[in-house]
């Protein structure tokens, strides 16, 4: 048992169980993350590379962080804190000596004054007895004085402790209750708040998820814009609940949605425009609104089903034409249109300009857009381990500034009779700041000395 307790006071059982923690997070990032990748995708890799994917699943980061196998780790790391901080508090409140135990910096001084030792006495009293914890005894070679100042600071040690414990606590809870996930939502529509709902899952807790239930529809959305160019902010508003019990929620940069434990935050916007699109006999081939990337110029594309055409897109929002091409006015949607290349068989086979409620003829189909509707990316996420994170670095800030501004020191001085005057030994120790201390020692000398 002794062997045990002693291990975990070990800094060096500590700094072992950290970089193993660092060691199996660096070795997760090396991996691709298979959770974040589309479903078709994801079948791709599987069977390009199985054992890959296999090593991905099991080591990547969603793989590492959900393994109990890794939760040892913080799990011993808590426990060696915890034993670490009680042998210190049980060190301190058995210790005689409570202001220079364990310091690092001791300066001596000794030098005589013109004062007599009761005089000299009264005087160090006076600049130290508001300040410092002050002992006063008796002793054969004259008057001892033992002070301490900054033993408050200790505490603060303890705080930080208390946070990083706090800190190792979040870190396992995170664990097994992260959930992230995302979502699409396009202005009108109807969509699950359930895993039917999600666009995909990028990590799933230990413990799992129970998703919340009903809907969500976007019912607005609006962005605003520096110079017509520049976004400043955009709020999206969105009904959520049944038909019977529900409520809307404006959703914006740094106010998210919140809802039976889940957080709902907008990363990203564009709009889905609906094509109709006929054949070369005139046929509708494709009528339906497409989920397209439609930001910043960002090229996108396409398929038209049972068909081997592919089309490519570019979004102007506030379409102008100029002698180079076409070009952005605005990203306000002022004056919507598309530059489409049509792909046939694998073959570029035309390119041209629809605007809105517009159509034109772009290698052999007749293109018409003629709605737009906003869409934006919600991540989706689950933390009960986010609120404990942040406490315990406000801990352990708060612990170290207290720790450093009431620093521990330590003083012991005896004066003793010397022909009327009086000889004083000054004995000081500090654990930071030794310059800082040396001038409060040199204010009591000068006290003193006079």
């Amino acid at each position: 048992m002794n062997k045990i307790w002693r291990l975990f006071l070990s800094r060096r059982f500590a700094i072992f169980l950290l970089i193993m923690t660092a060691g199996l997070l660096f070795i997760a990032t090396l991996f691709p993350d298979v959770y974040s990748l589309k479903e078709d995708e994801a079948v791709r890799f599987q069977n390009e590379k199985p054992y890959l994917y296999l090593m991905s699943r099991a080591f990547g980061l969603q793989g590492i962080t959900t393994s109990p196998i890794f939760l040892i780790f913080p799990f011993l790391t808590f426990i060696s804190t915890i034993i670490c901080t009680l042998s210190r508090i049980q060190t301190r409140i058995k210790a005689k000596e409570t202001g220079a135990l364990g310091k690092v910096f001791r300066i001596e001084r000794d030098f005589i004054s013109n004062l007599s030792a009761e005089d000299a006495r009264q005087n160090l009293l006076k600049i130290i007895g508001t300040r410092w914890d002050v002992k006063e005894t008796s002793a054969p070679e004259g008057i001892s004085i033992s002070a301490s100042k900054g033993s408050v600071g200790f505490w603060g040690s303890m705080l930080f402790h208390l946070g990083l414990l706090v800190i190792i606590i979040a870190a396992i809870i995170t664990s097994l209750t992260l959930f992230a996930g995302e979502m699409v939502l396009t202005k009108g529509s109807i969509y699950s708040l359930d895993k039917q709902g999600l666009l995909r899952t990028n990590r799933i807790p230990i413990l799992g998820a129970n998703l919340p239930k009903g809907n969500i529809m976007l019912e607005e959305w609006k962005a605003v814009y520096k110079d017509d160019r520049f976004p400043v902010d955009y709020a999206a508003t969105v009904k959520v609940g049944d038909r019977d019990d529900s409520f809307t929620k404006e959703i914006r940069v740094n106010a998210p949605l919140k809802y039976n434990g889940f957080q709902y935050n907008i990363d990203n916007y564009g709009f889905n425009p609906s094509f109709l699109i006929k054949g070369k006999d005139g046929k509708i081939i494709l009528d339906a609104e497409v989920l397209l990337m439609t930001r910043r110029g960002q090229e996108d594309s396409f398929d038209i089903p049972d068909t081997d055409y592919k089309i490519y897109t570019v979004f102007y929002p506030d379409l102008i034409m100029t002698k180079k091409g076409p070009r952005n006015k605005s990203e306000i949607p002022k004056n919507p249109g598309f530059l489409l290349k049509v792909n046939k068989g694998g073959k570029i086979v035309g390119e041209g300009i629809v605007s809105k409620s517009g159509e034109a003829e772009i290698g052999g189909l007749k293109i018409s857009f003629y709605d737009l509707k906003p869409w934006v990316h919600a991540l989706v996420s689950r933390d009960y381990g986010a609120n404990f994170m942040f406490a315990g670095f406000i801990f352990m800030a708060i612990g170290l500034l207290i720790r450093f501004v009431f620093y521990d020191r330590g003083l012991k001085i005896i004066i003793t009779h010397s022909e009327g005057k009086s000889a004083v030994k000054v004995s000081g120790c500090t654990k930071y700041f030794p310059s800082v201390f040396e001038n409060e020692l040199k204010e009591i000398e000068k006290a003193v000395a006079c």
